[in-house]
C-alpha cells in the first residue's frame, strides 16, 4: 500500500491555494458569531426613580398638597397605592396610552386598555425608603427619556389620586356628622315637645 509523506511545505502550498475559500471562511464565520451574540444580547433597560416624601397629618399645608398620611394607615400601604389600578389609569391617561373620556367600567371591560394597565404596572415599582417617610418610585424602560417621564407622571397622578381620596372621604365625614347632627336636632326637639305635653298635662 502506498504512504503519501506531508510536510508543513505542502500545507502551506495547500493554504495558499486555497486562501480566497479559507479567509471567506474565516469572514464568514465571524459574522455569524457576531450575529448570534447580538441575538442574545439583553436588550438594555434604563431605570429612573421619583421621590415622594409623605408627610404626617398635622397641619392644613399637609392636606391641601395631599402627601400625608393619617392614623391607621402605613408607608407601606401608600407604597401599594402607588402602582395601584386608579392611580395607573390616571397615568395612562397623562401619558396619552389611554384615552382623557374613558373610564375604569370600560377599561376594565377592554382586553385592550387592560394590558396596557399591565404593562405600565410591570415598568413600575414603588418602594419606602427604609427608615424615612419617602416612597421612591422607580419606572424602567429601554429608553431613558421614557422611563423619567413614567416615574414622574406616576408621582404626579399618586398625589392627585390622595387628594380625591381625602376629599372624598372628607366629604362623607362631614355628611355623616352633618346628619347625626340634625337626627341629634330633631331627638331634642321631639323631647323637648313630650316634656312640654307633659308638663300641661301634669297640671
Amino acid at each position: 500500500m502506498a504512504q503519501y509523506d506531508v510536510d508543513l511545505r505542502d500545507y502551506w502550498r495547500i493554504i495558499k491555494k486555497r486562501k480566497a475559500i479559507i479567509l471567506l471562511m474565516v469572514i464568514m464565520v465571524g459574522i455569524f458569531s457576531y450575529g448570534f451574540a447580538k441575538l442574545k444580547e439583553p436588550i438594555p433597560l434604563y431605570s429612573t426613580s421619583a421621590a415622594v416624601k409623605i408627610e404626617r397629618l398635622t397641619n392644613l399645608a399637609a392636606i391641601l398638597t395631599g402627601n400625608f398620611w393619617a392614623q391607621g394607615e402605613n408607608l407601606v400601604t401608600h407604597a401599594y397605592i402607588v402602582t395601584s389600578y386608579p392611580v395607573m389609569v390616571e397615568t395612562a391617561k397623562t401619558l396619552g396610552l389611554l384615552k382623557k373620556a374613558i373610564s375604569l367600567d370600560e377599561i376594565r371591560n377592554s382586553k385592550k386598555d387592560l394590558a396596557v394597565i399591565k404593562g405600565l404596572q410591570s415598568k413600575v415599582e414603588a418602594i419606602r425608603e427604609e427608615g424615612t417617610n419617602i416612597i421612591n418610585i422607580t419606572a424602567v424602560s429601554r429608553k431613558p427619556a421614557e422611563a423619567a417621564r413614567i416615574a414622574n407622571t406616576v408621582a404626579r397622578s399618586y398625589k392627585t389620586y390622595n387628594i380625591k381620596e381625602k376629599n372624598r372621604k372628607t366629604t362623607e365625614t362631614k355628611a355623616f356628622i352633618e346628619a347625626q347632627l340634625s337626627k341629634t336636632h330633631q331627638d331634642l326637639k321631639a323631647a323637648e315637645t313630650n316634656s312640654n305635653h307633659s308638663g300641661k298635662g301634669m297640671r
